[in-house]
């Protein structure tokens, strides 16, 4: 019998990579059904081409990109908003979503996260969200949702856990790019959560870095990363004393605190939890 997940994604611009390469290694292994998937900013974009079964399509769109150099995703991706090209690429009238999709934004001033569950929207309303998934503060300018400005959500919350209390799937994989456990959240997630820092040492400048070999790597390690985790959980599906102490052990290791690539995301998160 399949192992259910719960899958969340966090935003991390280019970092998205690593995400590329972890699902793509979850599509190959059958021994997991993935129930429901919560993500932030480009993490959405990746979601959405995995359970649309597009993760090879998706792969082929982040090396299309690569070289890309700093200067280039901000002008061109960001600013120039070529980043929702990269939506219309992958996304398509047909598509069947094979989970339930939710997203984050932020609608300001009110420094709270939005969830939106892309499943119930119609065609208009998936492309509208995703886009807005991926409109950045404030490199952006906002994108205009029933007359409300709405932004990428990462910013209040970039792992986005909450979606999936309702949920039961017996294990939850946070892809995150820190050494962090999420559990001072205001819930009790539904099952045990493996917080999975996916990314290769502690890159600050992997957030926006697509030049040279930067999205082969990402994508590699990615995969590595996926397929040695998931190995290690299938091996152990069946005796869930054992899963348990397993997540127990790896979460362990994630040093929490520690200086990473994502600490500025992770310290504004908090505050706005603050102020909720």
């Amino acid at each position: 019998m399949a192992l259910s997940l719960g899958l969340v994604l966090s935003g991390g611009i280019a970092k998205g990579a690593y995400q590329i390469g972890f699902l793509k290694a979850l599509s190959e292994n059958k021994s997991f059904d993935v129930t429901a998937v919560s993500a932030a900013s480009i993490g959405t974009l990746n979601s959405y081409a995995f359970c649309a079964g597009k993760i090879g399509l998706a792969e082929d769109i982040w090396r299309s990109v690569s070289g890309c150099s700093v200067s280039g995703l901000y002008l061109k991706y960001l600013k120039g908003k070529e980043i929702y090209s990269l939506v219309d690429m992958v996304r398509a009238d047909d598509d069947v979503i094979s989970a339930p999709l939710y997203t984050v934004c932020w609608i300001p001033p009110q420094p709270r996260a939005r969830y939106y569950l892309i499943n119930e929207k119609p065609v208009d309303g998936i492309v509208e969200y995703l886009k807005a998934s991926v409109t950045v503060a404030p490199i952006m300018e906002p994108l205009t949702i029933n007359g409300k400005y709405h932004f990428d959500g990462a910013i209040i919350d970039n792992v986005p856990l909450l979606p999936l209390k309702h949920y039961r799937p017996d294990l939850i994989i946070s892809l995150q790019f820190d050494r962090f456990d999420y559990a001072y959240r205001s819930f009790t997630p539904p099952c045990p959560v493996l917080y999975v820092d996916l990314q290769d040492g502690h890159r600050l400048m992997d957030s926006f870095s697509l030049g040279g070999n930067a999205v082969d790597r990402m994508i590699s390690y990615g995969y590595e990363v996926g397929d040695y985790t998931l190995t290690l959980i299938e091996k152990r599906a069946d005796d869930r004393e054992r899963l348990h102490l397993l997540i127990d052990m790896m979460n362990c290791g994630q040093k929490k605190g520690r200086l990473s690539g994502d600490m500025v995301v992770r310290k504004i998160n908090r505050i706005c939890q603050k102020l909720k």
